[in-house]
């Protein structure tokens, strides 16, 4: 016997999305609107997974959307603590995020660790 299929979202799911999303996204621009400059998040690609490519593209287009600066810095591996090393102390960077895995082992933890808190 055959799994049923999923029902699509209906009117009242997408209602509530939009119920939500829409005041979210109103004090979103509020604040940035009250900023000197746009926040600018930097996505760091060490790997040549293509979920993380696609992942890191999405990003910056939802970034861009919204009203946010975002660079894609591709970089080996190994340069990669180095860099965010830099980046945590690059006052232009307000954000970064590491597209995983890396090296696919504890060193990812590692590298988490790098990136200090107040750009996580």
């Amino acid at each position: 016997m055959a799994a049923p299929n999923p029902a699509p979202a209906g009117p009242c799911k997408v209602v509530l999305a939009a119920s939500i999303a829409k005041p979210l996204s109103a004090e979103v621009q509020s604040s940035l609107a009250a900023l000197d400059r746009k926040p600018h998040l930097h996505g760091f690609l060490a790997n040549k997974d293509p979920a993380a490519r696609m992942y890191a593209e999405w990003t910056g287009k939802t970034c861009r959307d919204n009203g946010f600066d975002f660079t894609l810095r591709e970089v080996e591996r190994e340069d990669l603590e180095d860099e965010l090393r830099n980046a945590n102390t690059d006052d232009a960077v307000d954000g970064v995020i590491v597209y995983y895995p890396v090296f696919d082992s504890k060193r990812d933890r590692t590298l988490q660790w790098t990136v200090s808190m107040y750009k996580d």
